[in-house]
């Protein structure tokens, strides 16, 4: 494989990965004419289809297609060790960063403590992505994460935070109805099933499940609309005047809040620099993100 093309695999490892044009083109920011004529240059290259071809449906690989992902596959991670080393060599303290967190109330923590690196080191670029995607960082489609997970892989520098706290969030007139004795109340949960969902329906059986969101902002506005109550992180609810926390019901340890980046990067200076930064941030805040109530408070 080595006369070949290494942007004509990065195309192969689109389409393998998304199963259509389109969706590979959109992935590597190129027109779907480019992704067509590479992957027909390659095959005529190789002599044998690599996939089958359906109008309106997925890509689906050939056997020749199977042979080839394990390989193009290793050479795309070598292509990212070869990226990695690079920067891992670099001590300046300029460049680009990628950071990506999940909103799960570290935003409102990671977007001040980011802009004063962006003060502090003013030749650093600096790019944040919120999201419930977690990107890949083997992959280089991010430097620095903050993530909610029980554990993390072996190949990532990670440093544990603390475990989310969460409770069940409400606005005034909801817990004064509550209180009343009503339990018949709307539930605005995630839009797929999980712990906390889980953990909101147990609580309140003889409740129904109204709204679903993908967004904790859009779960937040919504309780504080009176649409609803809602399994909402401490950290974010406990910041909000006009929403109330439901304490008869105490509160749930959520995952473990973790700041990780690639093993390979630990010694690039840029890198260390931003990680160690949101560090301190998340843990000056840790008291609040791992929100306790009083022994006597709760059930």
């Amino acid at each position: 494989m080595q006369n070949f093309d290494w942007d004509d695999i990065r195309v192969f490892l689109a389409i393998v990965e998304f199963g259509s044009v389109s969706e590979a083109a959109g992935e590597l920011e190129i027109n779907q004419s480019t992704v067509s004529r590479r992957i027909t240059a390659l095959e005529q290259q190789l002599g044998v289809s690599l996939f089958e071809r359906a109008r309106g449906s997925r890509w689906v690989l050939t056997a020749a297609g199977e042979q080839m992902r394990d390989s193009a596959a290793l050479m795309q991670e070598s292509a990212n060790s070869i990226s990695r080393e690079v920067l891992r060599n670099n001590t300046e303290i300029s460049g680009h960063v990628t950071i990506t967190f999940m909103d799960h109330g570290t935003r409102s923590i990671g977007v001040p403590s980011i802009a004063q690196i962006a003060k502090d080191y003013p030749d650093l670029r600096l790019t944040m992505h919120i999201s419930s995607d977690e990107l890949d960082l083997s992959a280089r489609e991010a430097d620095v994460a903050i993530r909610l997970a029980e554990n993390v892989p072996d190949n990532l520098v990670a440093r544990k935070i603390c475990s989310v706290s969460m409770g069940v969030y409400g606005n005034q007139e909801w817990y004064d109805r509550f209180k009343a004795g009503e339990r018949n109340i709307p539930l605005i949960t995630w839009y797929m099933e999980g712990r906390p969902t889980e953990w909101l329906q147990t609580l309140m059986p003889e409740s129904y499940v109204a709204y679903r969101a993908n967004r904790p902002q859009a779960i937040q506005q919504m309780a504080k609309l009176g649409a609803g109550v809602a399994a909402i992180s401490c950290f974010e609810g406990e910041s909000q005047s006009d929403l109330v926390l439901f304490r008869e019901f105490g509160i749930i340890k959520e995952k473990h809040l973790w700041v990780i980046s690639h093993t390979d990067l630990r010694s690039t200076a840029r890198v260390r620099i931003v990680r160690d930064r949101v560090i301190d941030a998340l843990e000056a805040a840790k008291h609040q993100i791992e929100f306790e109530l009083p022994e006597t408070e709760g059930r």
